[in-house]
């Protein structure tokens, strides 16, 4: 059987981690092993409670714990597991998402029947568990080298969902040191370099959308944004006139939103004029609705 690896990179997810490591553990699939990459730094008091928590698992050989000296974020994090991994197919889980039972066996299966030497990444459907309850299934069916649905839909697919060669990770430079936008990056370089991707129409992660301590550092989503946009500026190219402006549509849209949230309300206005060039009618339309779902949501506290 082929050894599947699984990168988890935790850091200040204490009460997640566990939930975490038993959805691999109860895989269908049983030849993996899971590195634990902890990225809490030596002395920090989520380092001492994660080591307590991976005692429990001190006698199973399938789990390496690796502590990183200091914090490396998110793509660092991974980066170790990855250098670290024996598997020539590597999984990712976040320490706040699980799996379901059947994710490895399903997306080892795709790689294990196609006959494409390009294939490089193998993503499934996932369900969004948000705070106030609900549910979100996200069912995205792009495959082959879809750089321009990764551009315009801004990210496929997060890292809970992929299952990836290794020696593609490798090639390709693995993960950038970025604030943010880690995945969406990582897939872009993938698809630039000419290899393709496939998914599972299935639902074989759960992803839960919280506030809390991530392990990429807070604050920077607007750079890792713009870095983004500059790296898909590259491609651009590759698409005819129309594309382009779709692309550079949902890049503005999205940057809007980021900078109205942290009150820069200059460019926001910037990234308004981008979009209004761009599509007058579709942009008065989604102002229109945001501004009538806020006035929604005020007068809700009082009815």
């Amino acid at each position: 059987m082929e050894l599947v690896s699984v990168v988890i990179p935790t850091y200040a997810r204490n009460n997640m981690l566990r939930r975490a490591i038993d959805s691999v553990l109860l895989q269908t699939y049983s030849n993996i092993e899971i590195l634990v990459i902890d990225d809490n730094g030596n002395l920090s008091d989520y380092q001492k409670k994660t080591e307590e928590i991976m005692s429990h698992y001190k006698n199973n050989d399938k789990i390496i714990y690796i502590k990183n000296p200091k914090n490396l974020g998110g793509s660092g994090a991974r980066n170790v597991g990855i250098k670290h991994a024996k598997g020539n197919f590597i999984a990712f889980l976040d320490d706040d998402d699980e799996y379901l039972p059947e994710n490895i066996q399903e997306k080892l299966s795709v790689f294990k029947k196609s006959k494409n030497s390009k294939l490089a990444l193998v993503y499934g459907y996932t369900e969004t568990i948000i705070d106030d309850g609900r549910r979100i299934i996200i069912e995205n069916n792009f495959s082959g080298n879809c750089i321009y649905e990764q551009l315009v839909h801004n990210c496929i697919a997060a890292t809970s969902q992929w299952m990836c060669r290794k020696d593609i990770l490798l090639e390709v430079g693995m993960f950038q040191s970025v604030p943010c936008k880690q995945d969406s990056i990582l897939m872009l370089n993938i698809l630039k370099a000419g290899y393709e991707i496939e998914y599972v129409p299935k639902i074989l992660t759960r992803y839960y959308e919280y506030e809390g301590p991530r392990i990429s550092t807070k604050g920077k989503t607007i750079l890792g944004e713009i870095n983004y946009r500059n790296l898909g500026r590259k491609v651009y190219d590759e698409f005819s006139a129309k594309q382009v402006r779709e692309i550079e549509y949902s890049f503005a849209s999205r940057l809007m939103i980021l900078y109205i949230k942290a009150k820069n309300y200059k460019n926001a206005f910037k990234e308004l004029g981008v979009m209004c060039k761009i599509n007058l009618l579709k942009t008065v339309h989604l102002v229109a609705n945001a501004f009538m779902n806020l006035i929604s949501r005020k007068m809700s506290k009082y009815i």
